[in-house]
This record gives structure tokens, sequence and C-alpha cells, in this order.
């Protein structure tokens, strides 16, 4: 449940960035190629097919999403982000959050498994016999 609240929250957060852009979808690719690529975590790297035109697109794409990603690290791990570092500018807590998020995820992991297995075990789901 808790992950999915988070995808709704960064949704609706997405959509209004979006809004207060400016940003005109279908029309405006370099944009998006930038804001995804920093909304999943990663380094900015330009497109091969990129054109000079839209190059500023991208980067201010980017830009935008990497400032919503950065916010909070808890989230970044709870959405399955994988940790890169760019973020150290932006948020100078982003890597304990990032850490404390991935704790109580394996940890949530670990409850829901332990769970499992001892539902596994009282019924009688097991494939050998103690004789």
């Amino acid at each position: 449940m808790f992950r999915v609240s988070n995808i709704i929250l960064l949704t609706g957060v997405f959509l209004l960035s979006a809004c207060s852009t400016g940003l005109e979808t279908g029309n405006d690719t370099a944009y998006l190629q930038g804001y995804n690529l920093a909304f999943e975590g990663q380094h900015m790297k330009l497109p091969a097919n990129l054109s000079d035109s839209r190059v500023q697109e991208f980067e201010q794409g980017y830009s935008d999403g990497l400032n919503l990603f950065c916010v909070n690290g808890y989230d970044a791990a709870w959405a399955g982000a994988e940790f890169t570092n760019v973020c150290d500018n932006l948020n100078p807590y982003f890597i304990s959050q990032y850490e404390q998020g991935l704790h109580d995820l394996q940890l949530e992991d670990w409850n829901n498994g332990y769970s499992n297995l001892l539902h596994t075990m009282h019924g009688y789901e097991y494939d050998y016999a103690i004789e």
C-alpha cells in the first residue's frame, strides 16, 4: 500500500511540475527524455540523435526532473531507483534518506518473507515428509 501511494504522489507531482513548466506533450520529446533520465536518478547523457536545437530543452527537462527526484531519497529507494550520487549538490540529506528507505524496504521484504515462510510451514505446503 505504501508503494502505491508513493507512485500516486510522484505521478501527481510530475503532472503538476509539467503544468508549471509549460510542458506540451508530444512536441517536447527532448524535454521529456531529459526529465525521465533525471527522474530515474541517472547522470545526464545527451542522446546521440538529439539535434543541436533541442539540447537546451533536454537539459531543462533533466534539470527539472533532477530537482524533483532529489527531494526525498527515502521515496527514491522505495520506488526502486538505483543510487548513482546525482543528488549530492541538490540535497545533502539524500544519501541518508536513501539508506533509511532501503533499510526499511529490506526489513519489510524480510518480514513478508518470514510471514510467508510461516504460512507455508503451518499450511503443510512442503515437499518432504518427516519419518
